[in-house]
């Protein structure tokens, strides 16, 4: 992840209405996170959406994250979930539709390839309303930093044009067919090089044939009567000449097989040339003329069919006086329906330049083919806008003499369907711009020998070559594919029409001078023309080299995985099915159960340990089977048959789903523990801690448990009551509560706490009605292994008697000793007056016996001594 991708993101020049939405929404509640940390493939994914014209939408991540561009929401209702779909997960912007879709989502996921659906009815709101359109939509994977597929590129295409124009054809084969029914016309559609045709109904009927499909050609010429046999060979000979401009028009009789019935019938058709000059198509009409060549009838049918046209119908005598135009003709030159077409010649149709052109270039072709058909602009009388259209002129001749008695024409205008036509052209372009840019590799071949007219940027890198591939065939440009399948593919393809496709398909290729081996996804699909004529292969390629290389490294991981299993030091047990077949269990399962391996693997689980599913059990794991959901088991008691003998145990277990690439659940994994002596172990130490509770709460402590981390605290109700607190989780509540006389004292205490982890102190508590009660507080802290305190837990015991007691005691002790003072004073007193009155009688009693030591010394100073 990096900065610099969310930045390309947050500054994009778009001001569309999904680029500001997308760049002011908060993102930081989705599974994708922030801007700024998304990766750089996903903003260039969504800078290519919002800058395209194409309707794009993009899914990714886990939750399949969903994204579209301006052109795509036009696609959407007028409101809908917009504008709320960006960054929603997919399954609650599609709802119900989610369920069709996700499988096409998870198939481009999975590294299978893109998809692609043309044609698809998706209606869109635009104009103020909702109307159908047409799109051709592809899947296509987008990989991540790190080269993973993590999302889906949703490209759509319209091509309403197209399919209107294909049913507007279809539409106006069907009134043809109605109007060359109504014409009691036959029709013939030859192929050349089969010699076989195809008629309708009417064709059928007229020359008795059995089938409108698969007619040989033979089959027809011998119904022709033998006089007019060679006469028709040599008119369908001629018409096979492109010198001759392919027309066909001759009558002739037949008779019918099953009838023997002889009828005079008129074909009229035209052969259809390649570009080399073979014929190509051979089609016409068949009318059975045998009553009556031009009846009245016939031809009030064939002028309805004519007026009723949607083109431009008008016809001229030889020297340009108007006497016939249609109403689709008055209407696309602005005539009245009732203006005097006869008062008109045919220069009043066109420009001077461009009648000049038909004068040189269309009238002598038309005088010696009787036909010409291309591209002219004839003038709106009202306006003299030159209008583009598709002209047909013909001569009409008289039967009997062949002169020349009028000039026909038709034009269909073209104004919509040039517009369309650069429409397309313009939606081409721009397809083609996109998918030059796009992650997929894609190319394009056209002809048998498979030269390479169009390759983007990832083909071109795939294949380890340069932009002078292009041009050559396959041949020329990869000859490392030489003795490899894909020649062979690419021409099965060209030929049958099949489209072939392939999921990791190894490939040798010369990369940077070095043949390597690659693995693909890759379709061939054949490009045909508008005639159904194959002249191409579109080539798309994944590189899945890694995808593969992951594949093989997880299917590694499936046998280590089955190695750890059976190496683990928990039971594990794996079931298969329905019935939940037994495919792994290793020892420690084994011996918690109390089986042997042999007769186990293989089996259903419930016909090898009965026991447990009379227990419950069998229910526990259909729930995981029926709702996907895993079942956690704590402490569960069970009693097994451990190797024949009935044993109650306590087992840990857990009830693992797995599921296949539908979502369904096929496996189940399950790990069991025995637990037995640590839950009667536990047993014991709760029965020791029930008897600490009911000591605690006989000495009336308050107990507590304080997270250091957050402070957060978890007290009993007594002490509640002593620090006359409401139930609370903050520490400071309780705090807040110690006289500020004594805050000191707790700091003290806590800090020695951190040294030595055990905590005591006592302290006063104010309570809410002014009353203060005594607590001596004592604890323990815990430490983590980096020697940082985590929890402390402590009990509070209420010492305010004894606190009481004491200062009755100090109390006593003060009066006893005030008294001790008082008499104290009183004895200094007396030893001071004492001592002032003894003072002269010592004085004199010293002063006399210093003289009498002196009169004895004096008489007798050794006895004195």
């Amino acid at each position: 992840m990096s900065r610099t991708a969310a930045g390309e993101l947050l500054s994009l020049e778009s001001d569309g209405e999904m680029a500001n939405i997308i760049r002011n929404r908060d993102w930081s509640l989705s599974s994708i996170g922030s801007q700024q940390f998304w990766p750089r493939s996903l903003v260039s994914s969504i800078n290519l959406l919002l800058d395209s014209a194409f309707p794009m939408f993009l899914f990714w991540g886990r939750d399949r994250t969903s994204f579209y561009n301006d052109a795509f929401r036009k696609t959407l209702v007028q409101h809908g979930n917009h504008p709320f779909v960006p960054g929603s997960p997919a399954q609650e912007v599609w709802g119900e539709n989610w369920d069709a879709m996700e499988p096409l989502i998870n198939f481009v996921m999975e590294g299978q390839g893109s998809r692609l659906h043309e044609d698809q009815s998706i209606p869109v709101y635009r104009n103020g309303k909702a109307e159908q359109a047409y799109w051709t939509f592809s899947y296509n994977p987008v990989k991540n930093d790190e080269g993973m597929i993590e999302g889906v590129l949703a490209i759509l295409y319209e091509t309403t044009h197209k399919v209107k124009e294909k049913q507007e054809a279809e539409a106006l084969q069907q009134q043809l067919q109605l109007a060359l029914e109504a014409c009691d016309l036959g029709t013939f559609d030859l192929d050349p090089q089969a010699l076989s045709f195809s008629c309708n109904e009417k064709t059928k009927a007229i020359f008795g044939l059995s089938a409108t499909e698969n007619n040989p050609l033979q089959m027809a010429i011998d119904m022709i009567h033998p006089h007019d046999r060679d006469y028709v060979e040599k008119a369908i000979a001629k018409a096979f000449d492109v010198q001759g401009g392919g027309k066909y028009d001759i009558e002739y009789s037949i008779i019918q097989p099953h009838t023997i019935n002889h009828r005079i019938v008129r074909a009229k058709g035209r052969v259809y040339f390649h570009d080399d000059g073979s014929p190509k198509r051979f089609a016409g009409t068949v009318q059975d003329i045998t009553d009556e060549k031009l009846s009245e009838r016939q031809r009030k049918k064939l002028q309805q069919l004519v007026e009723n046209s949607g083109d431009f119908t008008g016809m001229a005598r030889p020297d340009g006086q108007m006497t016939y135009i249609n109403a689709a003709g008055r209407e696309l030159v602005g005539l009245s329906p009732d203006f005097d077409i006869t008062s008109l010649k045919t220069t009043a149709f066109y420009s001077e330049e461009q009648f000049q052109f038909i004068n040189r270039e269309v009238f002598p072709l038309l005088k010696e083919q009787k036909h010409w058909d291309g591209f002219i602009k004839i003038r709106h009388f009202q306006t003299s806008e030159e209008i583009p259209c598709h002209a047909n002129y013909i001569l009409i001749t008289d039967h009997a003499t062949g002169e020349v008695i009028s000039r026909g024409a038709t034009f269909r205008d073209l104004r919509s369907e040039l517009v369309a036509r650069k429409e397309l052209e313009d939606s081409e372009k721009r397809f083609r711009n996109l998918v030059q840019e796009a992650p997929v590799a894609t190319a394009i071949y056209v002809g048998r020998e498979m030269k390479i007219q169009w390759a983007n940027d990832a083909m071109i890198k795939l294949w380890g070559k340069d932009k002078s591939v292009i041009g050559k065939t396959i041949r020329e440009a990869l000859p490392e594919l030489e003795d490899q399948p894909f020649h062979h593919q690419l021409d099965n393809v060209f030929t049958t029409g099949n489209m072939y496709q392939a999921s990791e398909d190894p490939a040798h290729l010369i990369v940077n001078g070095k043949l390597r081996t690659f693995y693909f996804n890759f379709s061939y699909k054949p490009l045909r023309d508008t005639d159904g004529n194959i002249y191409g292969i579109l080539n798309m390629a994944i590189d899945v080299s890694e995808n593969v290389r992951v594949k093989r490294k997880l299917e590694e991981s499936e046998r280590n995985f089955r190695n750890l299993i059976m190496q683990a030091p928990v039971g594990i047990c794996l079931l298969a099915g329905d019935d939940h077949v037994v495919e792994i269990a290793n020892d420690e399962y084994l011996e918690l159960v109390g089986r042997e391996l042999e007769g186990f693997v293989g089996y259903p689980i419930w016909d090898l340990i009965p026991e447990a599913k009379s227990q419950g059990f069998d229910v526990i794991l259909k729930g995981v089977k029926d709702t996907g959901d895993p079942f956690f088991g704590n402490e569960i008691p069970i009693t097994l048959v451990r190797n024949g003998i009935p044993e109650a145990v306590y087992i840990n277990f857990v009830y693992e789903p797995l599921f296949d690439e539908t979502g369904s659940v096929h496996r189940i994994l399950v790990i069991a523990i025995n637990v037995t002596r640590q839950v009667e172990a536990r047993k014991l130490v709760e029965n020791a801690e029930e008897r600490a509770r009911l000591a605690i709460e006989s000495a009336s402590l308050g107990t507590y448990e304080v997270n250091l981390q957050t402070t957060e605290i978890h007290a009993s109700d007594r002490l509640y009551q002593l620090f006359d607190v409401s139930p609370t989780t903050r520490q400071l509540d309780f705090v807040s509560h110690i006289d500020p006389r004594d805050q000191e004292v707790r700091q003290k205490a806590h800090d020695l706490a951190l040294q030595t982890g055990r905590l005591g102190y006592e302290c006063r508590i104010q309570r809410r009605d002014g009353t203060q009660n005594w607590v001596h507080v004592f604890g323990q802290f815990y430490f983590d292994e980096n020697g940082k305190p985590v929890k402390a837990i402590g009990i509070v015991k209420d010492i305010t008697k004894e606190k009481e007691g004491e200062q009755e005691l100090e109390r006593r002790v003060k009066e006893r000793t005030e008294e001790l003072t008082k008499l104290n004073e009183e004895l200094q007193q007396f030893t001071y007056v004492s001592s002032h009155d003894l003072k002269e009688p010592l004085r004199k009693i010293q002063l006399f016996t210093h003289l009498i030591q002196e009169s004895v010394s004096e008489r007798e100073p050794k006895q004195c001594r």
